[in-house]
């Protein structure tokens, strides 16, 4: 039997919306490009796009199984999620922790998406110099030089934030024996990884592909745009 109420559950549409910005932002915007115009030459570089799809997929099914699960349940034998905070009506408050990381996650996928299309063809989930390559400034990259690895990980840090909250799935069924919180902690052991990767590794690489490709451009452009990844901080 469907719990039909489940349709006012605000958390299934905060999750929904939540996969489906990590799904856009996950997912290159132009197909790679050869492996022979990489800067980095890393077992985790190559071996990123794989790690990106299988991050997709878990954060698919977690979602999935939350929605699912609050329909149908104990129909299907399943784990079910029970709201915090349901009122009389049967609509069901989403936990603060999910609200707040949901909008952080909507608007770090906006600038992530803004980063697309500034760069439109030059966009590549791989760290590589095209030979007809333009030095691109404006837009975010007016504010720092890498906005699309801030706002990666920020899409990145919303979705664990979601799935750690209180009212999801993951956090009231799945970390709730050994097993899943071992699985929890390989997901945050990873995102650590992901975040030395975009914000200490891959930074300081490009910008030395970049500068030894465009020189006194580059210079200029690092002189107006002092700061990496955080505006004033680094």
């Amino acid at each position: 039997m469907i719990n039909t109420s489940a349709f006012f559950d605000a958390s299934n549409w905060l999750v929904l919306v939540t996969a489906f910005s990590f799904y856009l932002t996950s997912t290159p915007p132009n197909r790679p490009l050869a492996e022979s115009g990489q800067i980095i030459k890393s077992t985790y570089e190559k071996t990123f796009l794989l790690r990106l799809l299988a991050h997709k997929m878990f954060v698919c099914s977690v979602c999935v199984m939350h929605i699912v699960s609050s329909f149908a349940g104990e129909d299907l034998g399943i784990c079910t999620a029970r709201p915090s905070d349901r009122s009389s009506t049967g609509i069901v408050t989403p936990s603060t922790m999910m609200i707040t990381a949901t909008c952080v996650g909507l608007a770090m996928n906006a600038i992530r998406l803004w980063c697309f299309a500034t760069l439109g063809d030059h966009f590549d989930f791989q760290v590589n110099v095209k030979k007809t390559h333009r030095l691109i400034t404006s837009g975010p990259y007016s504010f720092v030089r890498h906005p699309s690895y801030t706002s990666g990980i920020g899409v990145w840090i919303a979705v664990s934030l979601v799935m750690f909250s209180e009212d999801h799935w993951f956090s009231q069924c799945v970390l709730q024996n050994m097993a899943g919180r071992v699985l929890g902690w390989v997901w945050l052991v990873e995102l650590a990884m992901l975040m030395h990767f975009v914000f200490v590794v891959r930074p300081k690489a490009e910008d030395q592909g970049l500068k030894g490709h465009f020189g006194k451009e580059w210079d200029e452009w690092a002189t107006r745009v002092p700061y990496r990844i955080f505006p004033y901080i680094y």
